[in-house]
């Protein structure tokens, strides 16, 4: 669909299931089998996800670049002084906005 012009999003959505239809109906040429055969019986070991794997948590920077974490202050990179950060817990760190930061004595 490289290169091909739309009405609006419903044109985009119709075209791109009859794309879909078209070539997940034929056999492909490396495996030898048709996609959408394939689909269904792969989905059928598929599990369900949680509804959330995990959970950012906001954090406001104050003026000096510091945030607050569990009783704790960490800093952040000075750009992201008075804004907001968000924040994950792991086991042996928390990341914020693409930065890992060691959690010091943080309950794990």
């Amino acid at each position: 669909m490289y290169g091909k012009e739309f009405k609006d999003l419903a044109d985009l959505r119709s075209r791109g299931l009859e794309w879909l239809l078209h070539f997940n109906g034929r056999t492909h040429g490396t495996t030898r089998k048709v996609p959408s055969e394939v689909w269904q019986e792969e989905r059928l070991k598929l599990k369900d996800i949680p509804e959330f794997i995990f959970t950012l948590e906001v954090r406001n920077a104050d003026k000096t670049g510091l945030i607050s974490y569990e009783g704790n202050k960490y800093s952040v990179p000075l750009e992201y002084q008075r804004k907001q950060v968000y924040v994950q817990k792991e086991k042996e760190h928390f990341s914020g906005d693409g930065y890992l930061y060691k959690k010091g004595n943080l309950p794990t």
